[in-house]
Parts: structure tokens; C-alpha cells; sequence
């Protein structure tokens, strides 16, 4: 199977059932055989949606991928850009996942690298969306990455046809940093980064503090009353 070209649609067509080429002989095809000569121990059909660069002001640099790992599981990496600010733990990353077929999926993470999450399974309906919290537990490096597996009970090349949204929001010495967010999505073994229908509330804007300037006087932080700048 040919790899997507970015920009491209990312429905594998022959993975719909509406196409004409589906046929019941289609349908019998499992993501195990149509995948039997992959090889899954290479980083083959990695796709990475970088953000702008965001070094010059002090906040991380980030890429977000996702990888087929097997004929039954997918990996979604975040990695913090070779020569980015370090990115302290505790960063929060929002993961939704939307099922692109009419068939309800379980969906159970696993390999958590990196990151904890208090959720490890859910269901997802048909046509339906799911959400994921993840906490990063140590400081990323720049060039380091965190990554989760997941697998949805299935190998059925019809059944990968899933669409993500991921968004990363920093915590302590970056929790001024704007969230970042990227769109991964597969379908049957082909992976892209198109974006589901259904998005993740936008996160509210968190500005810069402006520097104080001495002998001028600030609001209080917990009830808007003056105090004086040293």
C-alpha cells in the first residue's frame, strides 16, 4: 500500500465500503494480512505535524506522530524538538480520538512512555469520540519524546479508520507557553494528519506577564487590591 501524500485525503479508499472496489472478499481481509510483510520494527509511514517554531520565545518546539506498531496497534509520539527549551513534568496532554466508522470499538492504551494516565480503556461509539488526559512525568529534553500505544480490539483494515486531535498544555517555568495542539489519523495502514470533525474546547489564551516596573503599583493577584512594587 502506497503511503499518503501530505495534503492528500486521508481515507484509505479501499477501506470504504462504499468504494467500488470494496467487495466481500474486502471485507474478509484482515490489517494482519494485508500487513504480514510489513516491516513493524522500522519507523515506516511516520508522519510528524511540527509546530511553528516557538524557541525564540523561551516555549518548546514540538512534533507529534503517529506510528503503526503491529497489525493490532498504533503509537502516538510527542517530541520535544532538538535544541527546544526543556519541557518540565507535569505538562498535560489532551488526547481525542474519533472513530470514522459506524462499528462501537474499545479503545485500551498501553507502553505509556513517559506519561501517566489515571484511564487506560474506553468505549467508543460508533461515529463517536473519546478522551484521553495524560500527565508528562519527567522533565522531556530537547530531542527527547513521550509516547502511548492503543489498540481497538480489532485488525480488520476497515476498522482503522480513526482521526485524533492532541493538544499539550505546560505547566511551572512554561505554564505561560501557549498549548500546542497537532491532528494525527490513520486509516486501514496508512497514516496522516488530518483533523476529526470533532475538535477539543479551545484552551483559553495565557498571556506573557507584563514586567513590573518599580514604584508603580500592581493588582493583588487574589482580590484586585493595589499593592506597591518594590
Amino acid at each position: 500500500m502506497r503511503p499518503r501524500i501530505p495534503g492528500s485525503p486521508s481515507r484509505d479508499a479501499t477501506a470504504d465500503p462504499g468504494h467500488a472496489r470494496w467487495s466481500a472478499s474486502s471485507a474478509r481481509l484482515t490489517r494482519r494480512r494485508v500487513t504480514a510483510s510489513a516491516a513493524w520494527t522500522l519507523p515506516v509511514l511516520a508522519v510528524a505535524a511540527a509546530a511553528p517554531a516557538l524557541a525564540t520565545s523561551g516555549c518548546p518546539d514540538l512534533a507529534v506522530a503517529e506510528v503503526p506498531l503491529s497489525a493490532s496497534a498504533d503509537r502516538i509520539s510527542a517530541t520535544n524538538l532538538a535544541g527546544s527549551v526543556s519541557i518540565p513534568a507535569g505538562a498535560t496532554i489532551t488526547w481525542l480520538l474519533e472513530n470514522e466508522t459506524a462499528t462501537a470499538r474499545t479503545v485500551t492504551v498501553s507502553s505509556l512512555n513517559g506519561v501517566g494516565t489515571a484511564t487506560i480503556s474506553q468505549a467508543l461509539a460508533a461515529n463517536g469520540t473519546v478522551t484521553f488526559t495524560f500527565t508528562t512525568t519527567a522533565t522531556i529534553a530537547g530531542g527527547a519524546s513521550v509516547s502511548w500505544a492503543y489498540a481497538i480490539g480489532a485488525t480488520d483494515v476497515a476498522a482503522w479508520n480513526l482521526r485524533s486531535q492532541i493538544r499539550i498544555a505546560f505547566s511551572g517555568t512554561l505554564a505561560a507557553c501557549p498549548a500546542e495542539t497537532f491532528c494525527t489519523s490513520v486509516s486501514g495502514t496508512v497514516v496522516g494528519t488530518a483533523c476529526p470533525a470533532a475538535t477539543l474546547p479551545v484552551a483559553p489564551a495565557r498571556a506573557l506577564p507584563a514586567p513590573a516596573v518599580p514604584g508603580q503599583q500592581a493588582p493583588s493577584a487574589d482580590e484586585g487590591t493595589p499593592r506597591q512594587v518594590p
